[in-house]
């Protein structure tokens, strides 16, 4: 009798875990979920068509080796793809209608941020290819909310802003805001005093993209907290589009409340890791060309 689907996958990772370096295991190869090993086929599950594809340009061969190793050269393997994404209900706050939406829009984002001037290397390849995808169809992927971490410096505020402009310059979205969290905190609070929290809702409740840039400075203000969760709800349920950035995954951040925490990962998240010295050259001399 052979062995367990679970307990032959976890064989099978152990072959690819000595291949490929702990980020690039820990995000490509821990959300695959074997299904079932009969007639020599191999069936995983994977959490979208976009994930399916980068794995077979980047990681088939590895992966074949390993099935070879531990079922034999015959074995054949197929991929089962979620092509929906299933959240649980949530009851959504009325946003009553107000002056502020006919009032000029404003984006927030800085026009050289753009795609086309980032800098690619391996440490960010994948964070861009999603962000790219979110931003050639904003709120028609799985990636809702898309969230990408990393240290400071690394490119999060280029990337997400990125989304944003060619978003814009496309005619894929008619409303965006960028705002870090501590404006967002700011211009919450100075709606309090003014009077005025429910034009401050709608104007954030009432885009098409909302990019939100250092969430981890949302810690520990319990009622910013609130506000950004009922906002991200309301826009999840339109199939609006969300895109975060942060310094650590949304399951490390110290003072946000878990169901924030949890709905941060609702979709994607991605790191940008430590440029090697090559990208950091070519980061450098893109920015004294910049410079002048």
């Amino acid at each position: 009798m052979g062995r367990p689907t679970e307990q032959l996958w976890n064989a099978v990772l152990d072959h690819i875990r000595r291949e490929v370096n702990g980020n690039g295991f820990e995000t490509w190869f821990k959300p695959i979920k074997p299904e079932k090993y009969e007639d020599n086929t191999l069936t995983i599950q994977v959490p979208s068509q976009f994930f399916y594809e980068w794995l077979e340009s980047h990681y088939s061969s590895i992966i074949n080796r390993a099935i070879a190793a531990e079922c034999g050269p015959q074995t054949k393997l197929l991929y089962s793809v979620i092509m929906d994404s299933t959240v649980q209900a949530v009851q959504l706050p009325s946003v009553k209608s107000s002056s502020v939406a006919k009032q000029p829009f404003q984006t927030n984002i800085s026009e050289r941020f753009t795609f086309d001037c980032f800098i690619e290397g391996d440490c960010n390849k994948f964070a861009k290819a999603a962000a790219l995808t979110v931003a050639k169809s904003p709120g028609g992927t799985t990636f809702n909310p898309l969230v990408i971490y990393g240290g400071v410096g690394l490119g999060k505020t280029h990337l997400i802003q990125a989304i944003g402009n060619f978003a814009k310059d496309n005619g894929l979205v008619k409303k965006l805001i960028y705002v870090d969290s501590e404006r967002f905190t700011m211009e919450f609070i100075n709606s309090i005093q003014k009077g005025k929290t429910s034009e401050f809702s709608e104007l954030y409740r009432n885009v098409d993209l909302l990019i939100v840039d250092d969430i981890q400075f949302f810690a520990n203000k319990e009622r910013t907290q609130e506000e950004f969760f009922h906002t991200f709800n309301t826009l999840h349920h339109r199939g609006k589009q969300i895109v975060l950035s942060s310094d650590r995954p949304p399951k490390e951040l110290n003072g946000i409340e878990e169901r924030l925490s949890s709905r941060f990962q609702w979709g994607l998240v991605v790191d940008i890791q430590q440029p090697d010295l090559e990208t950091r050259q070519a980061i450098l001399q893109r920015k004294a060309e910049e410079n002048g």
